[in-house]
């Protein structure tokens, strides 16, 4: 069907356009890097509504885990509710350990309070 061009343009101007994240070497994304280093809560709701989250497979790395398995790994549960809410399919992606999401949780967190508390107990011994 033929549209005269500013018709055509008009229709168009109705469509949502959502921006397309970048990818870094690794394959993850600006959402990726906003939940990891535990950004403000708006910034990452930001990035959320204004992007499109389907792109490479729900926008997994090339650990195959996407945002919410990193929100879940960095205990981010408010940026993971609020994820999950705008995009449920994502939560149905399983990494490369063949874990869905919600899995992961604290994976990331329990390896950090684990070196703290040896490193604690290795200078309490040193005091000794």
């Amino acid at each position: 069907m033929y549209f005269p061009p500013g018709v055509w343009e008009h229709l168009i101007s109705y469509l949502p356009v959502k921006k397309r994240f970048t990818f870094d070497k690794n394959k993850n994304c600006e959402l990726h890097w906003s939940i990891m280093f535990k950004t403000s809560y708006m910034k990452t709701k930001h990035l959320i509504d204004d992007y499109l989250l389907t792109n490479n497979n729900f926008l997994s790395n090339i650990h195959n885990n996407t945002p919410l398995h990193v929100a879940c790994q960095h205990d981010q549960m408010q940026s993971y509710r609020y994820l999950k809410r705008k995009c449920p399919q994502m939560a149905k992606i399983r990494n490369i350990h063949n874990k869905l999401p919600i899995y992961c949780k604290h994976q990331s967190v329990t390896w950090i309070h684990t070196s703290d508390s040896e490193s604690n107990s290795d200078s309490n011994s040193d005091s000794d």
